[in-house]
């Protein structure tokens, strides 16, 4: 560390405080200007779905197709439908979406067979009131096993908490809004919410 560049303990407390509570504070109802500019130059919207769209339609020009095929030309004529099967990512997403309701052409989309295996588990062990054991199973997994470079994340996670036991005020701000969650998740009363209660699962941290 440079001379002169490390802080106390009281100037990381202040500054992180005014973070929490700038974190806290009610935001702007307007949103995002849509002719905001960064740096001089307007970011397009969707730009990743643009070049999805366009990188497909340069695969279909090689067969000589376009987007344009799959809108119905007639009422008499059976449409050609397109079907799509892709990763569960929002750019794709977003693009079937546009193809479908924005533009009315006849598209459809399936999830890759990765996904409809995963979403098949899940679906299966929700019904059979297994999902949350086995989300918990899997995160004790990864404690051990990565990946994340043999649970050095899961290490990074209990410095933190170890950190926050140590320096966390049981009034602080985050976790004043955190804790009704947190005694729900152990089956507590919401009257449990005190001070002494506070301090209490501080102290427990990171067990």
């Amino acid at each position: 560390v440079k001379k002169g560049t490390a802080i106390t303990s009281d100037e990381w407390t202040d500054m992180w405080q005014g973070k929490i509570t700038k974190f806290f504070q009610k935001a702007s109802s307007k949103g995002r200007s849509k002719d905001k500019v960064s740096g001089g130059y307007k970011e397009p919207e969707r730009l990743a779905t643009q070049e999805w769209l366009r990188d497909v339609s340069h695969s279909l020009a090689v067969v000589g197709w376009g987007w344009s095929c799959f809108r119905r030309t007639s009422e008499d004529k059976r449409p050609v439908v397109m079907v799509l099967c892709t990763d569960q990512e929002a750019t794709q997403l977003a693009a079937v979406n546009y193809l479908k309701f924005g533009r009315s052409l006849f598209v459809e989309h399936v999830n890759d067979p990765a996904h409809r295996s995963h979403n098949d588990v899940h679906l299966a062990m929700a019904a059979a009131g297994l999902l949350t054991f086995g989300i918990v199973s899997i995160g004790l997994y990864n404690v051990r096993y990565g990946p994340w470079n043999k649970g050095g994340w899961f290490g990074k996670i209990q410095a933190m908490a170890d950190e926050m036991s140590r320096s966390m005020d049981p009034s602080d701000p985050l976790l004043l809004s955190f804790f009704p969650d947190i005694l729900s998740d152990e089956g507590r009363s919401q009257e449990e919410n005190t001070q002494e209660s506070r301090r209490a699962f501080l102290e427990s941290l990171p067990n």
